[in-house]
């Protein structure tokens, strides 16, 4: 089994709108590698997917810290070009454990 696999269902399947199983990319966000680092350094991250929905502070923090710097930014990220649009799984589950100050934005720094 693919060593990404655990962290690509728990995050990728239950929180992004964006995921294609079984792409022959390998194409991760931002989100997914900071998450998969905080799980490298015996972080405790994934959760069910919570209904709520990320408040309007939250995403001004994350969005310089974590859109700014993501491969998807410039021409692939609908989030970036509208706010409306639902963001990746890896924002949505940054922003929520942030929400619930399970992690500091010096973590995701």
């Amino acid at each position: 089994m693919d060593k990404q696999q655990p962290l690509e269902q728990a995050l990728c399947f239950t929180f992004c709108s964006y995921y294609k199983p079984g792409s022959k990319k390998n194409l991760t966000c931002k989100g997914y590698t900071i998450v998969d680092r905080l799980i490298q350094n015996n972080r405790t991250l994934i959760r069910g997917k919570n209904a709520s929905e990320c408040d309007s502070v939250t995403a001004d923090i994350l969005v310089p810290k974590l859109c700014m710097t993501c491969d998807f930014h410039e021409s692939d990220c609908d989030y970036m070009q509208n706010r409306s649009a639902s963001p990746c799984g890896g924002f949505i589950l940054l922003a929520q454990l942030l929400m619930l100050k399970e992690i500091t934005v010096k973590d995701i720094e």
